[in-house]
């Protein structure tokens, strides 16, 4: 049976979901999002489609963007649900800052 790959799945800092199929689509999506090249060609590592510095085996996280399999979920014990955080824990505090009531309880 023939693989289903269905492409990269990419997590911006905003929680979208956005799934590209080649780095032709990646490229596709750095130019209409205007994410500029520097960003685009961290997304290529974080895809694997780029050679990443020699100090490290790959790349994880660029710009609060994320692999959606490296997304981490926080439990928010007063209202027994999951919430979705990527980036870096900056990124993370200055999301959930402007509303107190919603921060996760770790």
């Amino acid at each position: 049976m023939p693989s289903m790959e269905v492409g990269k799945r990419l997590v911006s800092p905003d929680l979208r979901l956005y799934i590209v199929a080649d780095s032709a689509a990646l490229r596709d999506l750095v130019k209409a999002l205007e994410l500029g090249w520097f960003l685009g060609g961290n997304l290529q590592q974080l895809c694997g489609w780029g050679a990443v510095g020699l100090d490290r085996d790959g790349r994880d996280e660029t710009c609060n963007w994320q692999r959606l399999d490296g997304v981490r979920w926080l439990k928010h014990d007063k209202l027994n649900e999951l919430v979705p955080v990527v980036g870096k824990l900056g990124h993370i505090f200055d999301s959930w800052a402007p509303h107190p009531e919603q921060v996760p309880l770790f």
